[in-house]
């Protein structure tokens, strides 16, 4: 639809499918959310299908299937400007999730686990039916329309109290941390004057390595305390 009301046809040919192919020649299978990235190009969220992209000539491709880890529904995405896209998604176990994809093709949940209503970081946190994403570009933060909750929510970046970090190691943070599609283990580096541990009672370093199991990482809590001089 241009600025002046004229509307044309873009991809797919009104036929329900998903096929790859150049403007009408394309396929979709009930597409329900679309954002564009910086350059132009645009991603749609199919509710019975995958994670489609449309270049600015009209090629049509397919970037993600639910079946491989997202099981069914994803139902709304918006796209960062490093380029990482993230999907709302009603799984068939019943939970309500956010999803990241990184450009290198690595998934992470971020936040959501069962269906409910709850605030709080990552997976620590509950949607009911999350239905339309948006990326806050002045803020870094992600917007959610969570329709079965009636609100709208937001996701900003994990942040840390280290006000509660005392000299004596006495209290340490914890961040929790899912990961799929992942063909490396997961590095992890500590800021300056902190050290992290996997698990309360592990030994902290400056850095450590967690292994996946087949390309996943699921609810991984790291630790993190002030540096033992």
């Amino acid at each position: 639809i241009t600025l002046d009301g004229e509307v044309s046809t873009l991809a797919g040919n009104g036929f329900p499918g998903t096929v790859d192919a150049v403007g009408i020649n394309a396929q979709f299978l009930f597409p329900n959310d679309i954002t564009a990235d910086p350059s132009g190009s645009l991603y749609v969220t199919e509710y019975y299908g995958p994670l489609r992209k449309i270049l600015p000539n009209g090629t049509v491709s397919t970037l993600h299937t639910p079946g491989n880890a997202f099981d069914l529904f994803q139902t709304g995405v918006a796209i960062d400007n490093m380029f990482s896209i993230y999907l709302s998604v009603q799984l068939g176990n019943g939970n309500n999730a956010i999803y990241k994809l990184t450009p290198d093709g690595a998934g992470y949940q971020i936040a959501g686990s069962s269906t409910g209503y709850l605030d709080g970081i990552g997976t620590n946190t509950k949607f009911f039916e999350p239905t339309g994403l948006a990326f806050d570009y002045f803020n870094d933060n992600i917007i959610v329309a969570d329709m079965g909750n009636h609100r709208i929510r937001q996701l900003t970046k994990p942040s840390l109290d280290f006000s509660k970090m005392t000299e004596n190691n006495s209290v340490a943070q914890v961040i929790s941390f899912s990961g799929s599609f992942l063909s490396n283990n997961v590095y992890l580096s500590a800021p300056n004057g902190y050290e992290i541990a996997i698990g309360e009672n592990a030994p902290y370093s400056g850095e450590m390595s967690i292994s996946q199991n087949d390309g996943e990482l699921s609810s991984i809590k790291i630790y993190i305390r002030l540096k033992n001089n």
